[in-house]
């Protein structure tokens, strides 16, 4: 009867489920940040080595 009580109480209990979501968002926002960084720093990579094989080939 308790172990029945204490899963009722468990289950209407919701105060875990916003710091839950916080930490979902909070996930994928790095995962986004991830993203653009590495699409940005290959896009820099790529910049980075035109200009020193255009140095490269003016000496």
């Amino acid at each position: 009867m308790a172990t029945a009580r204490v899963l009722g109480k468990l289950r209407r209990d919701t105060r875990g489920a916003v710091a839950t979501e916080y930490g979902l968002l909070v996930v994928l926002a790095v995962i986004a940040v991830m993203l653009a960084i590495s699409a940005l720093g290959q896009t820099n990579y790529d910049i980075w080595r035109n200009v020193a094989a255009k140095v490269t080939a003016a000496t």
